[in-house]
């Protein structure tokens, strides 16, 4: 009880000095001409469409808001670039005017899209997901092509299957 009441005590204390003692300033920076906009835009209107796992995203803007021109390893005309993250990666081929081209990305274990998974479990009742690749095809001026692979298993029985972003199977 009286380790309660000491507690209470210095808990009033600290409270009542602390907000005597209100040094915080506010500070308010302007922010003028600045370009938030990425430098590949047509690519990440393209490829973020429907349902995406937050890490895929997150990869896909870093690859749209790079610009090569600005980088010290940009020498040549066109350039390869490789973007990795934990379970995924991204490469991006860029031209001389620092454009994104086309880009070849691979991510491990994500979350499927509702649909992927209704197509699934419609299909494969009881059996469970063992692993899955999500892969995108990105060429400026074409269609995106997104695939998942999966391998699902029921006891012994293991089988790989694919399927759009929207849960068609290929």
């Amino acid at each position: 009880m009286r380790k309660l009441i000491v507690s209470i005590v210095f808990l009033g204390i600290v409270n009542s000095i602390h907000s005597q003692n209100s040094s915080w300033e506010n500070i308010e920076i302007k922010c003028e001409n600045v370009n938030l906009s990425p430098v590949n835009e047509n690519y990440l209107n393209k490829v973020k469409v429907g349902e995406i796992a937050s890490r895929v995203i997150s990869l896909q803007n870093t690859v749209a808001q790079f610009n090569p021109l600005e980088s010290s390893l940009y020498k040549s005309k066109k350039c390869y670039i490789t973007f990795k993250r934990e379970k995924g990666k991204i490469v991006a081929n860029f031209d001389r005017n620092g454009k994104l081209l086309n880009s070849y990305e691979r991510f491990e274990n994500v979350i499927f899209p509702k649909s992927v998974q209704k197509a699934i479990y419609k299909e494969y009742p009881g059996w469970y997901m063992l692993n899955n690749i999500y892969i995108i095809d990105y060429t400026h001026n074409k269609e995106v092509k997104k695939m998942y692979k999966v391998r699902i298993g029921n006891g012994l029985s293991k089988k790989n299957i694919k399927l759009d972003e929207v849960g068609n199977y290929l």
